[in-house]
Formats: C-alpha cells, sequence, structure tokens
C-alpha cells in the first residue's frame, strides 16, 4: 500500500514537469547521449561529476530513447527508491503509519523547484538509502556488507561527496573488526572493501584499456577535491542552505512551514528520548551515516539547495523514530500526523492538478521553446553552422551538435576552481571562454530574462558587442531569442 501511495504522490508532484529542462540536468543527458554514442566520459566532453550518471542515463535512453520523460521518470523512479528504503528503515522502529507518513512527506517535498530535474542526488539516494537499510538489518551477514560496500561505491562515483559516507561506514567495519561484536561479523570490513572496490576497479580497467587513466584521474578525482578546496568553507555553507530553506518557506508556506514543525518536533524528541542510546545501534549508524553526508555537503565547496535532498530522507525518518518515543502522548502523534498531511495535501494541491493535466492527456509529445528553436535552426542552415547557447545548452542534444567546447556545462568556462586544474594539466587552455566567444557560429540563441550571471563583467561587454556587430535578432521562440550571423 505504502509503495503505492509513494508512487503516486511522486507523480502529482513531479509529472507536470515531466517536459521541463533543467540546466545540471542538461548537462546529464549531453554526456548521457555522448556515452550512447560510444565514448568515455571525459575523453572528448567533460562534465563536474563522476561518471555513474551518465552510465545511467545512456542506459535508459538506449532502452526508452532520447527523450525528457525517459529521464524525468528515472529520476522519480530513484525517489521511489529511496523512499521505499527510508519506510524500511523506520518501520523497523515505529508503526507502519509513522513510518510510511514519513517517507510520503518526502515525496512530496520533491515538488520544490531545485529538486523537479533529474539530479546526481536522485540516483545517489537510490543507491544509498538501500545501502542504509542493509547496514542497520542485515549487517551482520558478509554478502551484506559486500552490497554496502557496492551501493556506496556506486553512489560515490555518482556524487563524490558520497565518499564522507564511504569513509565513516569503513570506520565503523574496522572498529568492529578491532572489537568484534555478534553483530557483525570481522571479515564484514574485507568483503565491505571488497564489495567498494567492484565499480571504481571496473572504471579504472576500462580506462586504462581506453588510454585515458590520466584524464579519468584528473576528472573524477582531482578536479572535484580542488573545486570542494577552493571556495566557500563551513560556515558560509550554513548561511546559505539555511537562507535557502527559509526562502522555502516563503514560498511554499503550506508545504515547507508544517515539515519544518514536524522535523524539528521530531529530531528534538529523538535526541530527549534515546538518551544514551542515541548513538547506539541502529540509530548510531543512521547518524553516522547522516553526519557523515551533512558534513560532505557543508564541505563540498559551493552550496545550492538541491544538495539538501541527500539528507532528507534519513532527518525526516529519524524524527518519525523520535515521535515513536511519544507514543504514549497522543497528542504529540497527532501533531506529526496532522502535519505531515499538511505538507502531502499543500504540495499534492500546488501541483497534482497540472500533473493530472498531463496524465489525462496521455502523456503525448509536446514541443519546448528550445526544441521550437531547434528545428528553425534546423530548417534554417544550409551549410551545417553551429550554434552557440550560453544559457539552454540542451539545444546541442536537439541539434545533435557536439558542444562547442570541451566543457559541457556553460559556466564551467567561467569557474576558476574547475578550469584551473584542467589548465594546469593541459586539459584546455586558460583563455577558453575567449576562444569560445571567437568561433564563427551561425546562430546564438540567448534568453533574456536570464542572466549569464556566470560571465565576467568583461566577457559579458564582450558578448553584447559580439552580437550587436556580427549578429541580428533573427526569430523568437517564447522566452528565447535567436541571433543570426550577418
Amino acid at each position: 500500500m505504502w509503495i503505492v501511495v509513494f508512487a503516486t504522490v511522486l507523480l502529482s508532484v513531479r509529472l507536470w514537469n515531466l517536459y521541463g529542462e533543467g540546466w545540471d540536468e542538461s548537462t546529464y543527458i549531453i554526456m548521457g547521449s555522448h556515452v550512447l554514442e560510444g565514448h568515455l566520459p571525459y575523453l572528448e566532453l567533460f562534465e563536474l561529476k563522476p561518471p555513474g550518471m551518465f552510465f545511467a542515463l545512456a542506459g535508459v535512453m538506449a532502452v526508452f530513447g532520447e527523450n525528457l520523460p525517459a529521464v524525468h521518470l528515472f529520476g522519480t523512479l530513484c525517489l521511489l527508491v529511496a523512499a521505499i528504503a527510508g519506510y524500511a528503515i523506520a518501520v523497523r522502529q515505529t508503526t507502519p503509519l509513522i513510518a510510511g507518513m514519513s517517507m510520503t512527506v518526502f515525496c512530496a517535498l520533491t515538488c520544490e523547484d531545485q529538486f523537479q530535474e533529474t539530479l546526481t542526488e536522485h540516483l545517489a539516494l537510490a543507491l544509498a538509502m538501500p545501502a542504509c537499510w542493509l547496514l542497520v538489518a542485515r549487517r551482520s551477514q558478509l554478502r551484506a556488507a559486500f552490497l554496502v560496500g557496492l551501493l556506496l561505491s556506486a553512489a560515490t562515483l555518482t556524487r563524490m561527496n558520497f565518499a564522507y559516507v564511504v569513509l565513516a561506514v569503513g570506520g565503523f567495519y574496522v572498529w568492529r573488526f578491532a572489537r568484534p561484536r555478534p553483530d557483525v561479523p570481522r571479515l564484514a570490513l574485507a568483503a565491505y572493501g571488497l564489495g567498494g572496490a567492484v565499480p571504481l576497479a571496473t572504471l579504472l580497467i576500462v580506462y586504462w584499456l581506453a588510454g585515458g587513466l590520466d584524464v579519468f584521474v584528473l576528472s573524477v578525482f582531482r578536479v572535484p577535491l580542488y573545486y570542494a578546496s577552493s571556495q566557500t568553507g563551513l560556515l558560509v555553507a550554513v548561511l546559505h542552505l539555511t537562507d535557502y530553506w527559509m526562502s522555502r518557506i516563503q514560498a511554499y508556506p503550506g508545504v515547507f512551514l508544517p515539515v519544518t514543525v514536524v522535523i524539528g518536533t521530531g529530531l528534538a524528541a529523538h535526541a530527549a528520548g534515546r538518551g544514551r542510546q542515541l548513538v547506539s545501534a541502529e540509530n548510531g549508524l543512521l547518524l553516522l551515516v547522516l553526519g557523515a553526508v551533512s558534513l560532505s555537503i557543508l564541505n563540498g565547496g559551493r552550496a545550492y539547495g538541491h544538495h539538501l535532498l541527500q539528507v532528507l530522507p534519513l532527518v525526516i525518518l529519524l524524527s518519525a523514530v523520535g515521535i515513536e518515543t511519544l507514543r504514549q502522548r497522543h497528542s504529540f502523534v497527532a501533531l506529526f500526523l496532522g502535519f505531515s498531511m499538511l505538507t502531502v495535501g499543500a504540495s499534492v494541491v500546488r501541483f497534482g492538478g497540472d500533473s493530472f493535466e498531463e496524465a489525462r492527456r496521455g502523456f503525448q509529445p509536446r514541443r519546448t521553446n528550445l526544441q521550437r528553436a531547434a528545428d528553425m535552426i534546423r530548417e534554417d542552415r544550409c551549410c551545417g553552422e553551429l550554434t552557440y547557447a550560453p544559457r539552454r545548452h540542451l539545444i546541442y542534444w536537439y541539434l545533435k551538435q557536439r558542444p562547442p567546447s570541451v566543457m559541457v556545462h556553460p559556466s564551467d568556462v567561467a569557474r576558476a576552481a574547475v578550469i584551473a586544474p584542467l589548465v594546469a594539466h593541459g586539459y584546455v587552455r586558460e583563455d577558453e571562454q575567449q576562444r569560445l566567444l571567437e568561433q564563427d557560429f551561425g546562430y546564438i540563441v540567448m534568453q533574456p530574462d536570464a542572466e549569464v550571471a556566470y560571465l565576467s563583467p568583461d566577457q559579458r561587454r564582450r558578448l553584447a558587442d559580439i552580437l550587436h556587430d556580427r549578429y541580428s535578432p533573427w526569430r523568437t521562440s517564447g522566452d528565447l531569442v535567436i541571433h543570426k550571423r550577418k
């Protein structure tokens, strides 16, 4: 029953965006399509993420075709897997009703704008949450330790910040090796290490055979490490994420205000009710994983709102377990259930109508503004002129055009935290953005309402001068303006 509830809520708050074109998601789609064509990530195109999502999307598109609904439904499926695993964890310590409502709330929160596009967080959660269930429910089995290592390694190769979780859980197995107890066999450490080595070793062998091992190490380890260590600190990250959450309460008060009360009440009850048992047994393991993920987010270089998606299922299920300690106080349980239903109801009411309308239309394919712009360019160009889009770069996918820079995400060419280590290792030129602007494009697609804030003032002026001197507005498609070379 709860699986049906989770799926229904997820579809209700996400189906309306079936043809949405997210900025980060566009990059993953381009990289996935690149893999589908038979290329390895990083050898020809670069993106600041491990390759897990690219391979996953390539598999999805190989089966269901290269289309936005397939990508978005894959992200929804990942969230469903995370919710089911979260329920399986929570129901071990509380009632099915409280456990189920906690994960229904998690599903409802994915209505938030920054959680809508299919993100690496979605796939990482689909891998990490089942690993957490194995860790707490099957930790006496060697095969479970192997699978925990395998899943967390795969999650890390999807989002590198999960390396913190790999190290934290590894520390737990080392502790149990040094001080064995019946619930964890000493050989679990070896099984965990072996499972974790499988995904990484496989990729290392593949890139070694392709002659790109050095590029793999640079792209997957060195650049992300520099990115994480050269930008914002912990305090700034906390302030940014707090400000983001407060902005969500203001934007969606019916959704985020009650869930904030639920989480705060549940976590306070959890800490007070457990006492000295707070960090023991299953509870301690969940807090270990939550602490590792939280630290990785705060120490990840930049703090974006969608990063919080990685901690939400654990935070919400721990708050639900905290309510279990107050079951004798029916008013608190009623508060939890009432505010949870308010969150779910508000999110479904806000987005359910549009999602239902999408379902009523039978998910009929429709052309987005960007697709129509691509159609215009495709019909007009006579000699294969290239297109440049400083923000809406998914047009390259629609046009079947290789991005004009080896760096797929438009903002990466202007980020010192990304491009500096690549320049130092000779992967790209230091003036990559200038080289990009100097290319003789046939068309430049602009979105006037969206700032290209990642460009420096000089670069923005240069782009404006190029548009004025060498291009003229040609056609529009919704909020997009297509500039054609004079």
